[in-house]
């Protein structure tokens, strides 16, 4: 690649991020929970950008509904093996009956445990923390891998 064709990609990727940024307030916040994960946010340089996920240019609505679908799937053997209707109706108003679906069809097994700790307005949170997570395992990849699949 050219050094016009790649500063032109890290162009567009810069576009992409200021496009979905919610402004200075929002921008603000997001370094303060990376910081709080352990993950800080290191883009400080224009060549840093060809290091950011796909997932981050996608539009804001879409990266919610992926991060959804990572939790989901982070959990998947507990809804599986769910019959808390009260749980189970709270994840789907949060994320969708067809989110909800996948995530049981992604059980690797059913299990007959307490989940509902994690309460669905965590969800989102639970999400973004794992997409985050520059010390991912080969589980949390494959979660993410899995939804992103899926598509936004």
């Amino acid at each position: 690649m050219t050094a016009v064709a790649e500063r032109a990609r890290l162009g567009a990727i810069g576009t992409d991020l200021i496009g979905v940024d919610g402004g200075p307030a929002e921008r603000r916040v997001a370094r303060f929970v990376a910081s709080l994960s352990g993950n800080p946010i290191t883009i400080t340089h224009f060549c840093d950008l060809g290091k950011t996920p796909v997932w981050r240019r996608w539009p804001r609505a879409a990266q919610r509904r992926l991060a959804q679908r990572v939790a989901l799937a982070s959990i998947a053997d507990a809804v599986a093996g769910s019959i808390d209707g009260e749980w189970l109706g709270a994840l789907a108003d949060v994320a969708g009956e067809d989110a909800l679906d996948w995530a049981a069809s992604q059980a690797e097994r059913v299990v007959a445990g307490d989940m509902t700790t994690l309460a669905p307005k965590d969800l989102e949170a639970r999400g973004f923390s794992l997409l985050a997570s520059t010390r991912s395992d080969d589980r949390t990849a494959k979660w993410i891998a899995a939804a992103m699949k899926v598509g936004a």
